[in-house]
């Protein structure tokens, strides 16, 4: 009688069969005890066609898979099934040549209040597999969907909706909804002054005297032209900033603009300008002014990190003002409490000779009620007026010791820089007297150094 060879594997996944014939006489045995053999051990998955077909055609020496088990199928995940743009990433497009398309506003996505704005995709349940001796195979379920909700979005049963009109978008996995309102048109006489919440889209420009406000970004389809915009968030021009001086434009994020023209800006984050032209422009971030031209001409422009243009000053030798390694901001309040200090000084200056006075006269019994009373006046206001100056020293002092921790930074000028341009680096200074073309400044041994591009 010829043998039987069971194999099974160490995962009791599967089963093979061989035939070992013993001598040419050896007998063959027939299906059903071949069957009961091997039903002895496989309990699941056993191929009995393929037993039979093996056992009809008497096949030796070949080793014949004839059982598998079913392996685990574990549960997918759930997951969120967005209904708009994730990869908004609410800023203008760039074209080829890395510049900003500003007129291309096509980035908001509105959704209005009750908008579905993704669909909750439950996880699903896994299901058990068992091997080749009928035990069974435990698989896992899936996890539910990570969800996180922001301003204005809420969950409603398997759905995410949207609480207000507003746009959408994603912020770190957060999906929220901010407050967004569209001007569609300049303001003017029409719209007044406005102060909004959230995000503000004004397709026109901003006409003179006007007031601009927003607790979120501001993105203005045409000119600032002396007006006065303020934003939590960040600003965005598609054309420019003019005026008479009169423009002040203040930001809490970055500025991102085609022109800069007398006017006053003032940013937190940086400062990204085609042009700037006779302005005030401070930043605590970097100045990149990197249009055609690259200019900066005219006026003061001060970052606290670095500053970037093409060319700096003009040919007719306009006084122009380039500072870094400072922060703006407290440089002018340090200049602001300076001049108060000196004010006290005159004032504590002027009421000494007053006291004085009035003394000698008091001890001479010449005093009339008027002026003792203002003797006494003077006496008790004289020790006030010396603890607040000796305060504000202090504090002084310290914004001081403040502002020489912060970083040198670095000026880098692509073309050409002009004379009469003034350079200031932290506590050093460089007045350029003559032509400097692709040059770096920076701090080094204790002075401004310049080094070609």
């Amino acid at each position: 009688m010829e043998g039987i060879n069971l194999i099974i594997d160490k995962n009791n996944m599967n089963a093979s069969i061989e035939f070992l014939k013993v001598d040419d006489e050896a007998k063959f045995l027939n299906y059903k005890e071949i069957l009961d053999i091997v039903e002895e051990k496989i309990k699941f998955g056993l191929d009995k066609l393929k037993l039979k077909d093996i056992v009809k055609n008497q096949i030796y020496g070949k080793r014949i898979c004839i059982a598998e088990g079913k392996g685990p199928i574990n549960g997918e995940d759930g997951y969120l099934k967005y209904k708009f743009n994730i990869k908004n990433k609410l800023k203008p497009s760039m074209l080829n040549n890395g510049k900003v398309d500003f007129r291309d506003l096509g980035f908001f996505d509105n959704v209005k209040k009750g908008q579905i704005l993704a669909e909750i995709i439950s996880p699903t349940k896994g299901k058990d597999g068992v091997n080749i001796l009928g035990k069974k195979i435990s698989s896992s379920n899936g996890k539910e969907a990570n969800i996180k909700l922001g301003k204005n979005a809420v969950r409603f049963e398997d759905k995410i909706v949207s609480k207000i009109d507003g746009q959408v978008k994603l912020n770190n996995g957060k999906i929220e909804v901010l407050n967004t309102y569209t001007i569609n048109s300049d303001i003017n006489n029409e719209t007044g002054n406005i102060e909004y919440n959230g995000t503000l889209k004004i397709m026109g420009s901003i006409n003179p005297d006007f007031k601009v406000k927003t607790l979120g970004d501001i993105y203005i389809g045409g000119v600032v032209e002396d007006s006065k915009v303020q934003s939590e968030g960040d600003i965005y021009i598609s054309k420019g900033i003019t005026g008479k001086n009169k423009t002040f434009l203040q930001t809490e994020g970055k500025l991102v603009t085609k022109y800069i023209e007398n006017s006053t800006v003032i940013a937190k984050s940086d400062i990204l300008s085609d042009d700037i032209l006779h302005s005030k422009v401070h930043s605590r971030g970097s100045i990149i002014v990197d249009g055609r031209k690259g200019l900066i001409v005219g006026g003061e422009c001060k970052a606290q990190l670095s500053i970037q243009a093409k060319v700096v000053g003009s040919y007719m030798g306009t006084y122009t003002l380039l500072e870094i390694g400072n922060d703006p901001k407290l440089k002018e309040e340090l200049e602001l409490m300076k001049d108060k200090i000196n004010s006290i000084d005159d004032n504590i200056e002027q009421m000494l000779k007053s006291i004085n006075l009035l003394k000698s006269k008091y001890k001479n019994n010449k005093l009339s009620p008027k002026k003792m009373n203002l003797f006494k006046k003077l006496l008790n206001t004289y020790p006030t007026l010396k603890d607040q100056k000796e305060k504000l020293v202090n504090e002084y002092n310290f914004k001081k010791d403040k502002s020489n921790y912060l970083s040198e930074g670095t000026i880098k000028i692509l073309d050409k820089v002009y004379p009469r341009t003034k350079i200031i680096i932290g506590n050093y200074e460089m007045n350029i007297k003559n032509i400097i073309k692709s040059s770096e400044f920076l701090v080094k041994d204790g002075e401004i150094k310049v080094s070609k591009l």
